[in-house]
């Protein structure tokens, strides 16, 4: 006769103590499933150039300013933060790949930014040796669409090929 501790630990495990189930992941929808999803409401912000969800932001942002304007500190910090912003001495922090100091860059003469490298020879002097990968504001004139950086990712070891989210 067998006892119970002989028993495999799972089996004993099903039967004691276990009253909560692991739910299963809901199966995929099949083809015309689309017809039976409710339609976002705030889907038509997605147009964001559009009128209607222009109009939308610039109430949001009356609504937001006029809040912020009415806190007696509010000048005090736009005004520090714009000098903190466009201060010439700001750092151009950067990240290192394959030897490499990458760095993207926005100021007065590049409003949307450049993304560009240096040695780390000459990221360690005082006239850092910059050169341009990306001119975000010529991209945008040439293309005629408004490009905003949101960041890079490189691929390792080499990091020679990188792929740019604007």
């Amino acid at each position: 006769m067998r006892s119970l501790f002989a028993l495999p630990i799972w089996l004993v495990l099903l039967g004691v103590g276990c009253t909560s189930r692991v739910q299963e992941p809901a199966a995929s929808p099949g083809p015309g499933a689309e017809a039976f999803a409710p339609e976002d409401p705030f889907l038509w912000l997605e147009e964001i150039e559009s009128t209607r969800a222009l109009a939308w932001v610039d109430q949001r942002n009356e609504e937001t300013l006029t809040e912020f304007e009415s806190d007696s500190r509010y000048s005090g910090f736009l005004s520090s933060a714009e000098s903190i912003l466009n201060a010439k001495d700001r750092i151009p922090y950067g990240s290192v790949r394959g030897g490499m100091v990458y760095n993207f860059w926005q100021d007065e003469k590049n409003i949307r930014g450049v993304w560009r490298r240096a040695s780390l020879d000459s990221y360690r002097t005082d006239s850092v040796q910059w050169e341009t990968l990306l001119d975000l504001d010529e991209l945008a004139r040439a293309e005629k669409e408004n490009w905003v950086y949101k960041g890079v990712g490189c691929l390792a070891p080499d990091f020679n090929r990188c792929l740019l989210r604007l």
